[in-house]
């Protein structure tokens, strides 16, 4: 994995990537818990917060708002139904 010039290319980044990247600090194990805070300017694709443990995501009453959080938790949702 080649360095990333800039924040933004963390957009080029997929579950596959986050996946490796997890499993390398695990390898590690200087660390037992890790968090990630990912906005979603910067979030290229919404499939990797399924590499996640846990996902929290701050919801505001707005109507964007609800749409996001509906979209994943439908993920959450595909992933205890093992549609992963």
């Amino acid at each position: 994995m080649l360095r990333p010039e800039s924040y933004l290319d963390i957009r080029e980044l997929d579950a596959a990537d986050v996946k490796w990247f997890i499993g390398k600090l695990v390898q590690w194990g200087r660390y037992t818990t890790f968090v990630f805070d990912i906005g979603e300017s910067v979030l290229g694709d919404i499939a990797i917060l399924g590499e996640f443990d846990t996902v929290i995501v701050p919801v505001l009453e707005d109507a964007a708002s609800k749409k996001k959080d509906k979209s994943i938790s439908g993920i959450s949702e595909d992933e205890r139904n093992g549609k992963k």
